[in-house]
């Protein structure tokens, strides 16, 4: 996705805060990517919607920073810690799994003693 991808989901026209949040997003995303490969020069596409989720999910929560809890009319909600750092945790696993590949068709050796 892209940027304007995003502001049309969200329904908004050239908001600064989607595109700073957009930014914080995909800075973050590839230091956290290039800690582990320096190589590393832009997101990955596989990992893009990464940065589209969270920048949509803390757009939403504009305004409501911090809550703990909510419940309205069977709608429930509960943010608890919001920071990018540990947002980025939720994806860890995916990170990781595209950092180091392992392959289908792996060769090993086995001996009998």
């Amino acid at each position: 996705m892209s940027l304007n991808t995003i502001e049309i989901l969200l329904g908004v026209e050239s908001d600064v805060r989607v595109a700073t949040l957009f930014e914080r997003y995909s800075d973050l995303l590839l230091a956290r990517l290039q800690r582990s490969n320096p190589d590393i020069g832009d997101i990955p596409e596989e990992l893009e919607y990464i940065v589209d989720e969270l920048t949509i999910s803390r757009f939403n929560r504009i305004g409501s920073e911090g809550m703990i809890s909510e419940t309205m009319d069977g709608h429930s909600a509960n943010y608890g810690d919001i920071s990018a750092e540990t947002s980025l945790t939720a994806y860890e696993d995916v990170i990781n799994a595209y950092l180091s590949p392992e392959s289908e068709n792996t060769w090993g050796t086995v001996r009998f003693l």
